[in-house]
């Protein structure tokens, strides 16, 4: 088969700053149109002109590193805990997050499910508390409506 998009992840360990990072994901990326990567279904071709995401987990909350991406023209979001950047002739989008940032909305989209397992997930984050609150009262309803086996 040929695949027409690529995402690239590459993970970065905590509490370090990386300064080649975006180099060596965007030299992967690049190297992967026109070649072969393995998948677990076999070969695949990757389209010359394939669109290629790349995303890099990395702690921005090291001193220096946000300093890093933003000396490096990408743009920042508005609560700092990712960056983007467009290499327009190389057709590559690199997205930079942060771990903390990736646990807290993975908990938080998440939490759905975790209702329906009577799972309650605990943390810091306030926008957890807030959606304990505001559902309380559908969780409570929906333990009386159950029936025990």
């Amino acid at each position: 088969g040929v695949a027409r998009s690529v995402t690239v992840i590459e993970l970065k360990r905590p509490n370090r700053k990386d300064p080649d990072v975006v180099d060596q994901v965007v030299d992967y990326a690049s190297g992967l149109r026109g070649n072969e990567i393995k998948t677990p279904h076999g070969m695949v071709r990757v389209a010359d002109e394939a669109v290629v995401s790349a995303y890099i987990l990395s702690d921005l909350t090291v001193p220096g590193v946000q300093t890093f991406y933003t000396n490096r023209d990408f743009s920042r979001s508005h609560d700092g805990t990712r960056f983007y950047y467009w290499y327009k002739t190389l057709g590559i989008s690199v997205e930079v997050i942060d771990y903390t940032k990736l646990s807290q909305d993975a908990n938080i989209r998440n939490q759905v499910f975790f209702d329906i397992l009577n799972v309650k997930v605990e943390g810091g984050d306030s926008r957890i508390t807030n959606y304990h609150e505001k559902h309380k009262e559908y969780r409570d309803k929906g333990k009386r409506g159950r029936k025990k086996s």
